[in-house]
């Protein structure tokens, strides 16, 4: 009975330290992610890849308007992102729209890194953005 506790003890503990946890959004978490956000979109996603192929997987968004970054990037735009959400990434769901923000990766020279040219943030930074965009809102209709 005792190493069945055992057992059952490393499992929840190791599982939960392995989890993605967010702190709760504040003024200066916000802030900090939209200031090293490189770009910021809202966009439709069209496909994605799950698959790990040497670099990290992909999904390709339609971007429906650019809140942050080079107002000539192209609306169609394939980007690579994590989809283990125990590394803080995202599953996304083809034909949903979503707030998303993106780093730059073009002057990378390892491929592996670089992958297209863009890769999402981590969901904790995504969950900053979100909430930076809605107070902006709620300020601006005051």
């Amino acid at each position: 009975m005792k190493i069945f506790l055992s057992l059952v003890l490393i499992v929840f503990v190791s599982t939960d330290a392995m989890a993605c946890k967010c702190s709760p959004p504040d003024e200066q978490l916000m802030q900090e992610a939209h200031l090293n956000t490189d770009t910021i979109v809202r966009a439709k996603i069209v496909s994605t890849t799950g698959a790990w192929n040497g670099i990290a997987p992909s999904t390709r968004l339609n971007i429906t308007d650019i809140l942050k970054g080079d107002d000539n990037l192209s609306r169609d735009l394939l980007v690579n992102y994590n989809p283990s959400t125990a590394a803080c990434g995202h599953n996304y769901e083809v034909e949903k729209d979503y707030l998303i923000g993106l780093y730059d990766t073009r002057n990378i020279k390892n491929q592996a890194i670089k992958g297209h040219g863009y890769r999402v943030v981590d969901s904790c930074t995504a969950y900053y953005l979100k909430h930076y965009f809605e107070i902006k809102k709620e300020e601006e209709s005051k």
